[in-house]
């Protein structure tokens, strides 16, 4: 019920500043594009985006609102697109579609397996924020971007994989277009994979003496220089704004 209307000009608040924040910054994306700071006028904004530049091009084809998309019909589908996505790499990657099964159940409900002492006490609450304190898999049931980058992350697994079997240059640019559309979907993720591919690279010459991952890292990095290079130009009169956090 986050943001539902109640009766003329009133809604319900948010449980949690997430569900406020993502509807803003996809409205600034309605404004300008690249979108500003939704709070600072002005002033670009550097932050992943791709997620919300997906729900206002479903709320131009579907003329449905920017709350009802983004937090409850997209995140819907990007939960499906992300289990599937799951599933198919490690079917590939296992050659056994139930241990495919096993590793899609594990990603999306595994965790700290804090949902067992939540059935047997009836938690209604987060579980995994009630018991253990490690709230990563509750991001994927969330506004959060988490859930589509891990529809991302491993559907450009499942293409690199393709690579290194086939070497095929469809599948390296796939490959490398998907760990790239990261970087506007989940920075951090975005980071991993590339910092991976970068180790990987060297290990697997050192190893088995083939530059096939090579190849990946250097067009991912070819591919993600204008992103980088945008968010620099954006940043070169310097950080004149500064958010800071208490008390953390």
């Amino acid at each position: 019920p986050n943001l539902a209307c109640r009766r003329p000009s009133t809604a319900t608040a948010p449980a949690a500043p997430d569900a406020s924040l993502h509807p803003a910054l996809a409205h600034a994306l309605t404004h300008s594009f690249p979108p500003q700071a939704p709070i600072f006028a002005g002033r670009p904004l550097n932050y992943h985006y791709g997620t919300h530049l997906t729900v206002d091009m479903f709320e131009s084809a579907t003329c449905l609102t920017t709350q009802d998309l983004l937090l409850r019909l997209v995140p819907t589908l990007f939960l499906v697109l992300s289990i599937v996505s799951v599933y198919c790499f490690a079917r590939a990657w296992l050659n056994s579609g139930y241990f495919g099964a096993l590793v899609a159940f594990l990603v999306f409900f595994g965790e700290d397996f804090s949902f067992f002492p939540g059935l047997l006490l009836g938690e209604k609450g987060d579980w995994s924020v009630r018991f253990f304190n490690v709230p990563t898999v509750l991001s994927l049931f969330f506004t959060n971007a988490m859930l589509p980058a891990v529809g991302l992350l491993f559907v450009g697994l499942f293409c690199l994989r393709n690579y290194l079997r086939e070497r095929s240059r469809s599948w390296l640019f796939l490959s490398a277009f998907l760990f790239v559309g990261l970087v506007e979907v989940k920075l951090f993720t975005a980071v991993h994979i590339m910092c991976c591919l970068g180790i990987g690279a060297i290990a697997y010459l050192l190893i088995f003496r083939k530059t096939e991952l090579f190849k990946v890292a250097a067009l991912t990095a070819i591919l993600t220089a204008p992103l980088v290079l945008s968010v620099f130009l954006h940043n070169r009169s310097g950080a004149d704004l500064i958010t800071t956090f208490s008390p953390w």
